[in-house]
């Protein structure tokens, strides 16, 4: 967060206002990613007359620590990246560095994020919200995501008490936090402050008739997402990952360590998948948990769904499966009806010592698709939030 405070803010402050200034100040300063500093216009930190240079001089000794503050917000904004990604339709929307402007005004502007010094503190006080299908399983995932250093600041920022909030309950719960901000005919400054810090993941899941398309459901997020930011005009960052599942992330060694034979057939066939471009997005829509089973078409019958659970019962027919699965042959069909099962990723994301295969999760991720949100941009983007 960069806080461009306006010179005139320290134009006879009262007692009141000079210690509220302060707070804000020094708040999360001793914290890594503590905001950034800065007079506005930016030529007020040269002017020793200007109301800034004066307002030091009445702090005594906290004058120097100020200013020194304030000289470093400006290296810091230096070594910023400047670039934001532009993301295709249906993957996500990256929001914008918080970059507020304090302001000696009666009310805060907060789709343009113009604020009072009160508001600007509660906004630097507001925790980070992290909205997810699974809070303890994908958070996991996304830190694994992450290179060394990184993971490190992302772990250390989740166990800051009072600094992250993090929100599961599935994506149901996710569409029923959307459409309540949906429904407000404008939102009240505290909802829009939190709005501001908040930062949305989900799966891409699979369509009804074609497992590479996204499923209803995460269509329905991102559309009711965007509707939000055009209704309330505050961008908050969401993001729809674009293979089908976090298992789908599973790297190869990851696959190789399953156990039964069954398994290992199919992890060698979707290994062979990933491996050649006109096979990817095979492995990428498959249901690692569920198999085939998973990707029946919706005229299937309850009965006949009910049998195909059966041991005994064979594979699903072509005729049975969503695309691109309907082409496979009877014997990739039987290797594939049952996936993995639900533990695929999950246990290992909280094993202690993790298995080494997990540090390469990140290098999977980096093989596609393409058109995903790059892993650094979606790194970068939870930080962007602070």
């Amino acid at each position: 967060m960069i806080l461009r405070i306006a010179a005139d803010v320290f134009e006879s402050p009262s007692e009141g206002e000079t210690l509220s200034l302060l707070e804000l100040i020094f708040h999360d300063q001793s914290r890594a990613h503590g905001p950034i500093l800065r007079l506005w216009p930016e030529h007020e930190e040269l002017n020793d007359r200007g109301a800034f240079r004066r307002w030091l001089g009445h702090l005594g000794d906290r004058g120097p620590e100020v200013l020194a503050l304030f000289n470093l917000g400006a290296v810091r904004e230096s070594m910023l990246s400047v670039v934001q990604p532009s993301y295709a339709v249906g993957v996500g929307r990256r929001s914008r560095m918080l970059d507020v402007r304090v302001e000696s005004r009666p009310h805060s502007d907060w789709p343009a994020l113009r604020l009072t010094v009160a508001d600007a503190l509660e906004l630097v006080k507001e925790p980070i919200h992290l909205r997810l299908e699974d809070e303890y399983n994908d958070m996991a995932f996304v830190c694994w995501l992450a290179p060394p250093t990184t993971r490190d600041d992302l772990r250390v920022l989740l166990r800051d008490a009072g600094r992250v909030h993090t929100h599961g309950g599935g994506t149901g719960t996710i569409g029923r936090w959307l459409g309540r901000l949906e429904d407000e005919p404008v939102l009240q400054p505290d909802e829009q402050r939190r709005l501001w810090r908040t930062w949305v993941l989900f799966d891409k899941d699979a369509g009804a008739q074609d497992a590479r398309d996204p499923s209803k459901t995460a269509k329905s997020l991102m559309l009711t997402c965007e509707r939000v930011v055009a209704k309330h005009h505050i961008p908050f960052t969401w993001i729809c990952l674009q293979r089908r599942e976090i298992e789908s992330y599973v790297p190869d060694e990851g696959l190789r360590s399953t156990g039964s034979t069954g398994s290992a057939k199919a992890a060698k066939l979707i290994r062979q998948w990933r491996a050649h471009p006109d096979r990817q997005a095979y492995a990428w829509a498959y249901d690692m948990k569920n198999g085939l089973l998973g990707d029946l078409v919706p005229e299937i019958t309850s009965v006949r769904r009910t049998a195909l659970r059966s041991k005994n019962a064979g594979p699903p027919g072509g005729g049975e499966l969503k695309e691109p699965f309907r082409g496979l042959s009877k014997d990739e069909r039987r290797i594939l009806e049952r996936g993995f099962g639900g533990n695929l990723l999950n246990g290992p994301l909280h094993e202690n010592p993790p298995p080494r295969w997990l540090l390469e999760i990140g290098n999977e991720y980096d093989r596609g698709p393409v058109h995903q949100v790059s892993r650094q941009a979606l790194l970068q983007s939870i930080f962007d939030r602070i």
